[in-house]
């Protein structure tokens, strides 16, 4: 009877150590958000700060990132950033992409207002990432305020 008992309890054991061995880890959060517009001295671009935030406890290699940016609800342009970067497990890295500008009107409005009032933003965000030798497809929507005096 007793001899039941243990070999009960250790099938139970080798059946939730195995169960475990199955558990796939899950995809967290690549957080992105603006942190900033700005028009380059001289070059007449246009360059966004963007804040990349891994949520994850593994690393993750971004192959590359497409932004589409509007201010205050109005389109304004696409920022395509084709140069690999990695992100360490928890941890925050801010990039300077150029911003493919679709609609220089809004922009100007935006930039030319002095910003005496905190604007809106929306990024629709697509990452690639490699995860080991997993690519991922990540898709997203940010949105939060750009406070006076953030932007030049």
């Amino acid at each position: 009877m007793h001899i039941r008992r243990i070999l009960l309890l250790l099938s139970a054991l080798v059946g939730l150590g195995l169960a475990g061995c199955n558990t796939k880890a899950e995809l967290g959060e690549i957080g992105i958000s603006l942190m900033d517009v700005k028009t380059g001295s001289g070059s007449g671009e246009t360059v966004v700060t963007l804040r990349f935030v891994n949520e994850n406890i593994v690393p993750f290699g971004i192959s590359s990132s497409t932004h589409k940016l509007l201010l205050n609800g109005i389109p304004v342009g696409q920022a395509v950033n084709d140069v690999s970067f990695g992100l360490a497990p928890m941890s925050i890295t801010t990039r300077d992409i150029i911003l493919q500008v679709e609609n220089f009107a809004a922009l100007q409005q935006f930039l030319g207002s002095g910003r005496a009032t905190a604007s809106t933003y929306q990024l629709e965000n697509e990452i690639i990432a490699m995860r080991g030798d997993t690519r991922h497809r990540l898709r997203s929507q940010t949105s939060g305020t750009l406070s006076p005096g953030t932007s030049q």
